[in-house]
Order: C-alpha cells, then sequence, then structure tokens
C-alpha cells in the first residue's frame, strides 16, 4: 500500500495540505500564541488596575465620610467647652446661683463646697457644693429650674425635700437639700472663658 499518491497532481495536492499545516502550526506557535499571551497580560494588568481604582476610591470615600465625622465631634466638643465654665470663673457661677436663689425668695440656708475630682484624660474637673435652701415649693422648684437653664453647665441633684412647720399656714415652706455639679476646665482657654455665666 503506497503512501504517497502516485500521480503527480495528487502529491502536490498533498504537498500543499502539509505547507498549509505547517505554515498553521508556525502561526500559532510564533504569532498568535504570543500576542493572545500579551492580550491576557494586559487583561490581567488591566482588571487589577481596574480593582485598585475601585479600592482607592471606596478608600477615599471612607476617609471622607472619617473626615466628615471628626469635624462633626470637634464641633460637638466645641459646643460642650462653651458651656463648661473655666476656673476663674467657678467664684462667679457661686455667685450667680445664690443671687438666683434670693430673686426667687429663698432663704439659703448651707452651702457646703466638696472636693473637686480631676479627671486628667478629659481635662476637666468635677467641682460640686452641697446646698440648703428655704422657701415656697413653687419658688424652690422655679430656682431649681432657672439652675440648670444657666449658660455654663450646672446640674442640680435634688436630695430631698422636707415640709417646714410653721405658724403661717397659708403658705406653706419646704426644706430643700440639692447637690450642684459642675465640670470645670482645668486650664484657661479661649473657647472656655468666651462667655458668662448668667441666667438665660
Amino acid at each position: 500500500m503506497a503512501l504517497l499518491p502516485e500521480d503527480q497532481a495528487s502529491q502536490y495536492r498533498l504537498l500543499g495540505i502539509i505547507l498549509l499545516a505547517g505554515l498553521g502550526a508556525a502561526f500559532w506557535m510564533y504569532v498568535y500564541q504570543p500576542r493572545a499571551q500579551v492580550v491576557q497580560e494586559r487583561q490581567e494588568r488591566l482588571e487589577s488596575l481596574e480593582t485598585w481604582v475601585d479600592q482607592a476610591n471606596d478608600a477615599s470615600g471612607q476617609i471622607e465620610s472619617l473626615r466628615q465625622e471628626l469635624e462633626s465631634r470637634q464641633r460637638q466638643l466645641e459646643a460642650l467647652r462653651r458651656l463648661i465654665p473655666s476656673r476663674s470663673e467657678v467664684a462667679t457661677l457661686y455667685e450667680t446661683v445664690a443671687t438666683e436663689s434670693e430673686a426667687q425668695g429663698l432663704q439659703l440656708l448651707s452651702v457646703t463646697p466638696r472636693q473637686a475630682q480631676r479627671d486628667s484624660a478629659s481635662g476637666l474637673s468635677q467641682r460640686d457644693w452641697e446646698m440648703s435652701v428655704r422657701g415656697g415649693y413653687h419658688q424652690a422648684a422655679t430656682f431649681i429650674t432657672r439652675v440648670a437653664s444657666l449658660d455654663r453647665l450646672v446640674r442640680p441633684r435634688v436630695q430631698s425635700i422636707q415640709p417646714q412647720d410653721q405658724e403661717d399656714t397659708e403658705m406653706q415652706e419646704v426644706r430643700v437639700d440639692l447637690r450642684l455639679v459642675t465640670y470645670v476646665l482645668t486650664q484657661e482657654s479661649a473657647t472656655g472663658s468666651s462667655s458668662g455665666g448668667g441666667v438665660q
């Protein structure tokens, strides 16, 4: 059995087929495959760059969100600092409270300062004092409300309300024992001393 055709035309056809197959294999190996590999590498690099850009955009959005949150916290801190009296305002604050008790017709029975409690982390110290007043119930309630509404942060904490025996029964008087608490800046600052401690 002959491997090659005997007639010349068939031999030329077979030779053409072999040449075409060889050219196709050479094109595949030396042209198409290297270019396909380059295209694949570029595609992978493009996908990698797109991933990096997406991550960068996400990080940028997170940074912007953190920046806005930080600005919001700073505004809240500044607003809180404006409420906190400086060390030099404590005496004025006390005078304001005493004056307000007189304005409401209350008798100031006693005032006892308590030991300051410092917080080095926040830069604040807690200042408070025990106070007792005597007078009409409504006047005492108004006094407590006015103290809680001062420009500076003062929290009145009522500890007890006791009716007082008296000859005049038209107006029942009460004794109110309360604790006034405030937080004081341990260092002077422009923000802390920008406004006074009067009654609103």
